[in-house]
Protein backbone atom coordinates (compact mmCIF):
# COMPACT_ATOMS: atom_id res chain seq x y z
CA UNK A 1 0.00 0.00 0.00
CA UNK A 2 2.82 2.65 1.01
CA UNK A 3 4.11 2.05 -2.75
CA UNK A 4 0.83 3.74 -3.63
CA UNK A 5 1.68 7.00 -2.34
CA UNK A 6 4.71 7.63 -4.66
CA UNK A 7 2.67 6.91 -7.65
CA UNK A 8 0.04 8.51 -7.19
CA UNK A 9 -0.93 11.48 -9.49
CA UNK A 10 2.29 13.87 -9.80
CA UNK A 11 -0.02 16.41 -10.97
CA UNK A 12 -1.74 19.64 -10.31
CA UNK A 13 -1.29 19.52 -13.22
CA UNK A 14 -1.10 17.70 -13.51
CA UNK A 15 -1.16 18.73 -13.40
CA UNK A 16 -0.13 22.21 -14.03
CA UNK A 17 -1.40 25.45 -15.32
CA UNK A 18 -5.54 25.53 -15.30
CA UNK A 19 -6.46 22.26 -15.83
CA UNK A 20 -9.60 20.17 -15.64
CA UNK A 21 -7.83 17.51 -13.27
CA UNK A 22 -4.42 16.33 -14.59
CA UNK A 23 -4.67 17.34 -18.32
CA UNK A 24 -4.32 21.53 -19.22
CA UNK A 25 -7.48 23.46 -20.13
CA UNK A 26 -5.30 25.84 -22.15
CA UNK A 27 -6.79 28.78 -20.45
CA UNK A 28 -4.85 31.29 -19.93
CA UNK A 29 -4.48 33.24 -16.71
CA UNK A 30 -5.29 37.63 -18.06
CA UNK A 31 -2.39 39.55 -18.21
CA UNK A 32 -0.61 40.93 -14.87
CA UNK A 33 -3.06 38.71 -12.41
CA UNK A 34 -2.24 35.89 -10.65
CA UNK A 35 -3.82 32.09 -10.66
CA UNK A 36 -3.53 29.53 -8.00
CA UNK A 37 -4.39 26.27 -7.53
CA UNK A 38 -4.14 23.55 -5.00
CA UNK A 39 -4.45 20.21 -5.47
CA UNK A 40 -4.84 17.11 -2.64
CA UNK A 41 -5.03 13.50 -3.08
CA UNK A 42 -5.94 11.05 -0.64
CA UNK A 43 -5.75 7.54 0.37
CA UNK A 44 -6.36 5.80 3.58
CA UNK A 45 -2.60 6.15 4.72
CA UNK A 46 -1.42 9.46 2.94
CA UNK A 47 -2.00 12.76 1.39
CA UNK A 48 -0.24 14.50 -1.38
CA UNK A 49 -0.29 18.14 -2.48
CA UNK A 50 0.72 19.57 -5.67
CA UNK A 51 0.34 23.43 -5.99
CA UNK A 52 0.51 25.49 -9.19
CA UNK A 53 1.06 29.21 -9.33
CA UNK A 54 0.36 31.39 -13.00
CA UNK A 55 1.23 34.76 -14.02
CA UNK A 56 -0.31 36.53 -17.05
CA UNK A 57 2.11 37.91 -19.10
CA UNK A 58 -0.33 38.68 -21.75
CA UNK A 59 -0.68 37.91 -25.58
CA UNK A 60 -2.04 34.87 -24.35
CA UNK A 61 1.33 33.48 -22.45
CA UNK A 62 1.60 32.63 -19.14
CA UNK A 63 4.54 31.57 -16.69
CA UNK A 64 4.19 30.09 -13.27
CA UNK A 65 5.28 28.08 -10.50
CA UNK A 66 4.96 24.36 -8.83
CA UNK A 67 5.70 22.65 -5.79
CA UNK A 68 4.48 18.97 -7.05
CA UNK A 69 4.20 15.88 -5.30
CA UNK A 70 4.46 16.66 -1.49
CA UNK A 71 4.16 13.54 0.43
CA UNK A 72 2.22 13.18 3.48
CA UNK A 73 2.07 9.79 5.19
CA UNK A 74 -0.13 9.60 8.05
CA UNK A 75 1.55 7.46 10.44
CA UNK A 76 5.17 9.15 9.98
CA UNK A 77 4.80 12.60 8.36
CA UNK A 78 6.45 14.01 5.37
CA UNK A 79 8.27 11.90 3.20
CA UNK A 80 10.44 12.94 -0.12
CA UNK A 81 11.21 10.14 -3.04
CA UNK A 82 14.81 9.81 -4.24
CA UNK A 83 15.53 6.75 -4.99
CA UNK A 84 12.45 5.69 -7.02
CA UNK A 85 10.54 7.00 -10.65
CA UNK A 86 8.85 8.84 -10.27
CA UNK A 87 10.51 10.88 -8.03
CA UNK A 88 9.10 13.79 -5.69
CA UNK A 89 8.64 16.30 -4.83
CA UNK A 90 9.27 18.42 -7.63
CA UNK A 91 10.23 22.19 -8.22
CA UNK A 92 9.13 23.24 -11.63
CA UNK A 93 8.38 26.03 -13.64
CA UNK A 94 5.69 26.51 -16.33
CA UNK A 95 4.70 27.85 -19.29
CA UNK A 96 1.45 27.89 -21.46
CA UNK A 97 0.76 29.67 -24.55
CA UNK A 98 -2.58 30.03 -26.41
CA UNK A 99 -2.98 30.56 -29.96
CA UNK A 100 -6.61 31.11 -31.29
CA UNK A 101 -7.55 29.54 -34.56
CA UNK A 102 -11.59 30.47 -34.48
CA UNK A 103 -14.07 31.69 -32.11
CA UNK A 104 -14.36 27.75 -31.62
CA UNK A 105 -10.92 26.39 -31.88
CA UNK A 106 -8.05 26.99 -30.28
CA UNK A 107 -4.05 25.42 -29.84
CA UNK A 108 -2.50 25.56 -26.45
CA UNK A 109 1.24 24.89 -26.04
CA UNK A 110 2.91 24.51 -22.85
CA UNK A 111 4.67 22.35 -19.98
CA UNK A 112 6.69 22.38 -16.93
CA UNK A 113 10.10 21.42 -16.25
CA UNK A 114 12.05 21.46 -12.90
CA UNK A 115 13.80 19.25 -10.49
CA UNK A 116 13.83 17.38 -7.09
CA UNK A 117 15.98 18.37 -4.08
CA UNK A 118 18.56 15.69 -5.68
CA UNK A 119 19.08 17.71 -8.80
CA UNK A 120 17.24 15.05 -10.52
CA UNK A 121 15.59 16.56 -14.26
CA UNK A 122 12.11 16.43 -15.35
CA UNK A 123 9.88 17.32 -17.91
CA UNK A 124 6.09 17.35 -19.31
CA UNK A 125 5.34 19.38 -22.85
CA UNK A 126 1.79 19.47 -24.19
CA UNK A 127 0.34 20.54 -27.34
CA UNK A 128 -3.66 20.53 -27.12
CA UNK A 129 -6.73 21.64 -29.62
CA UNK A 130 -9.01 22.95 -27.78
CA UNK A 131 -13.19 22.97 -29.04
CA UNK A 132 -15.50 25.13 -27.31
CA UNK A 133 -19.28 24.54 -27.68
CA UNK A 134 -20.43 27.70 -26.95
CA UNK A 135 -24.45 27.20 -27.06
CA UNK A 136 -24.11 24.38 -25.04
CA UNK A 137 -21.33 25.52 -22.56
CA UNK A 138 -19.14 22.41 -23.18
CA UNK A 139 -15.21 22.67 -23.73
CA UNK A 140 -13.44 19.74 -24.84
CA UNK A 141 -9.37 19.20 -25.12
CA UNK A 142 -7.34 16.56 -27.04
CA UNK A 143 -3.70 16.88 -27.77
CA UNK A 144 -0.22 14.34 -27.21
CA UNK A 145 1.93 14.72 -24.78
CA UNK A 146 6.40 13.74 -24.11
CA UNK A 147 7.98 13.70 -21.02
CA UNK A 148 10.58 11.58 -19.06
CA UNK A 149 10.34 8.65 -16.20
CA UNK A 150 11.84 11.01 -13.33
CA UNK A 151 8.20 13.37 -13.72
CA UNK A 152 6.22 10.29 -14.47
CA UNK A 153 7.64 7.05 -13.38
CA UNK A 154 8.28 4.05 -15.92
CA UNK A 155 5.90 2.57 -18.03
CA UNK A 156 6.96 5.11 -21.14
CA UNK A 157 4.66 5.19 -23.72
CA UNK A 158 6.04 2.72 -26.53
CA UNK A 159 4.03 4.49 -29.68
CA UNK A 160 2.88 1.72 -32.06
CA UNK A 161 -0.04 0.99 -34.17
CA UNK A 162 -1.94 -1.74 -31.98
CA UNK A 163 -5.89 -2.23 -31.27
CA UNK A 164 -4.88 -0.83 -27.80
CA UNK A 165 -4.91 2.72 -29.33
CA UNK A 166 -5.34 4.27 -26.16
CA UNK A 167 -2.11 3.54 -24.33
CA UNK A 168 -0.17 2.72 -27.01
CA UNK A 169 0.37 6.69 -28.45
CA UNK A 170 0.65 9.53 -25.81
CA UNK A 171 -2.79 11.28 -25.65
CA UNK A 172 -4.56 13.18 -23.03
CA UNK A 173 -8.16 14.23 -23.17
CA UNK A 174 -10.43 16.23 -21.33
CA UNK A 175 -14.29 17.83 -20.98
CA UNK A 176 -15.73 19.93 -19.24
CA UNK A 177 -20.23 20.93 -19.47
CA UNK A 178 -21.51 23.80 -17.05
CA UNK A 179 -24.96 22.10 -15.54
CA UNK A 180 -25.62 25.17 -13.60
CA UNK A 181 -24.99 28.09 -15.17
CA UNK A 182 -21.69 29.81 -13.71
CA UNK A 183 -22.01 27.60 -10.85
CA UNK A 184 -22.01 23.70 -11.31
CA UNK A 185 -19.72 21.93 -14.35
CA UNK A 186 -19.00 18.33 -14.89
CA UNK A 187 -15.67 17.76 -15.66
CA UNK A 188 -13.83 14.56 -16.81
CA UNK A 189 -10.02 13.85 -17.91
CA UNK A 190 -8.04 10.96 -19.30
CA UNK A 191 -4.31 10.24 -19.63
CA UNK A 192 -3.08 7.56 -21.79
CA UNK A 193 -0.12 4.65 -20.62
CA UNK A 194 0.88 2.54 -18.38
CA UNK A 195 3.12 4.88 -16.14
CA UNK A 196 1.92 7.10 -12.94
CA UNK A 197 0.17 9.52 -14.28
CA UNK A 198 -1.53 7.22 -17.21
CA UNK A 199 -5.59 7.27 -15.01
CA UNK A 200 -8.73 9.22 -15.90
CA UNK A 201 -10.66 11.55 -13.31
CA UNK A 202 -14.32 12.06 -13.22
CA UNK A 203 -15.68 14.91 -10.78
CA UNK A 204 -17.26 17.88 -10.21
CA UNK A 205 -16.32 22.15 -10.24
CA UNK A 206 -18.56 23.95 -7.80
CA UNK A 207 -17.62 27.83 -7.78
CA UNK A 208 -18.45 28.99 -4.49
CA UNK A 209 -18.51 32.91 -5.44
CA UNK A 210 -16.91 34.52 -8.75
CA UNK A 211 -12.74 33.64 -7.85
CA UNK A 212 -13.15 30.58 -5.90
CA UNK A 213 -14.19 27.00 -7.12
CA UNK A 214 -13.85 23.68 -5.44
CA UNK A 215 -13.62 20.78 -7.31
CA UNK A 216 -13.75 17.04 -6.02
CA UNK A 217 -13.13 13.90 -8.65
CA UNK A 218 -12.42 10.26 -8.44
CA UNK A 219 -8.88 8.96 -10.33
CA UNK A 220 -9.35 5.56 -12.12
CA UNK A 221 -6.03 3.77 -13.26
CA UNK A 222 -5.76 2.51 -16.98
CA UNK A 223 -5.31 -1.32 -17.09
CA UNK A 224 -1.72 -2.08 -15.70
CA UNK A 225 -0.73 1.32 -14.70
CA UNK A 226 1.50 2.45 -11.98
CA UNK A 227 -1.52 4.50 -11.02
CA UNK A 228 -3.94 3.72 -8.19
CA UNK A 229 -7.27 4.92 -6.96
CA UNK A 230 -7.63 8.11 -5.10
CA UNK A 231 -10.27 10.55 -4.18
CA UNK A 232 -8.93 14.13 -5.68
CA UNK A 233 -10.13 18.03 -4.36
CA UNK A 234 -8.66 21.03 -5.59
CA UNK A 235 -8.93 24.55 -4.42
CA UNK A 236 -8.76 27.01 -6.85
CA UNK A 237 -8.26 30.67 -7.01
CA UNK A 238 -9.32 32.12 -10.55
CA UNK A 239 -8.78 35.45 -11.03
CA UNK A 240 -11.16 38.08 -12.73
Amino acid sequence: MRYFIFVLIISSSAYAQQNFFNVPSSDITQKGTLFFQEQINLNNDAAQSSTTLCYGLGKKSEIGFNLIGLNYLYSTGFKTEDKQQPYAPYFSLNFQKSIPISKWLKIGLGGQTGFNKQVKFGYYLYANLGFYIHHTHTKIIAGSYVNNQNYFGPNQIQPSLSSNFLTSIPLQLGFEQEIVKDKLLLQADFISGHHAMSDAVYGLAYFMNSNWILSAGFQVPNSQSLSNKAMVIEFTFLPK
